[in-house]
């Protein structure tokens, strides 16, 4: 006799919002935009182009609400990661690698 578990959620079912502020830590110089997206879990929510062959692409947590937090990543063409921001309800953090 096959016996069939059910998994539960445990009532709160809603998505938990990606802590960018840990990610900004895990986030290193030369990572590749397929990187970025394996550590972070999801794609961007924006990218723009700062001419130079960077362009620098934006996760956004909790949009909306006054726990916001935006990631900002800026990647050159050629070499990956040179930069990162991390804006939110916690302050906020700047590196640059170039």
């Amino acid at each position: 006799m096959a016996i069939q578990l059910t998994a539960c959620g445990g009532g709160n079912d809603e998505p938990r919002s990606k802590d960018l502020y840990a990610t900004y830590e895990v986030v290193t110089e030369g990572m590749s935009l397929t990187q970025l997206k394996t550590v972070i879990g999801q794609e961007p929510s924006s990218s723009r182009a700062d001419g130079n062959d960077i362009t620098i692409y934006t996760w956004v947590a909790d949009e909306g609400s006054y726990l916001e937090t935006k990631l900002h990543v800026n990647v050159e063409a050629n070499y990956g990661v040179v930069g990162k921001t991390v804006i939110g309800p916690s302050g906020s953090k700047t590196a640059s690698f170039i």
